[in-house]
């Protein structure tokens, strides 16, 4: 299944001069999905965490292979998914999906 999407990336910025803040840096891409599926898993929660297993290939620009291990998230649908892994095939890389990417995380870090 082909995909067009976002890979958001966490930078360092210069704010100001010599100040550099993490910030996530989107970018679009295209690439074909080659694997979609989904499990729960269960905890002492009341709702379960939810993990996906999709492997997505992505065409890589020359950003992407020289930044594929600053990767925040991957966007699909209206969804944000961490990566738990990346296997290098020039010219495109392949990356492991794992569980929801969580906002408060990011704003954690920006704050750290």
């Amino acid at each position: 299944m082909k995909w067009y999407g976002v890979i958001a990336f966490k930078e360092e910025v210069e704010e100001e001069p010599g100040v550099f803040v993490p910030k996530l840096v989107p970018r679009e891409f295209y690439g074909d999905i080659l694997r979609n599926s989904w499990r729960e898993q269960q905890a002492d929660k009341i709702n379960a965490d939810m993990h996906i297993s999709n492997k997505l290939s992505v065409v890589a620009d020359e950003y992407l292979q020289n930044n594929f291990h600053k990767i925040a998230y991957v966007k699909i649908g209206e969804s944000k998914w961490t990566v738990s892994s990346a296997e290098i095939n020039f010219p495109r890389i392949t990356l492991d999906l794992g569980s929801l990417y969580l906002e408060e995380d990011a704003e954690d870090e920006n704050e750290g």
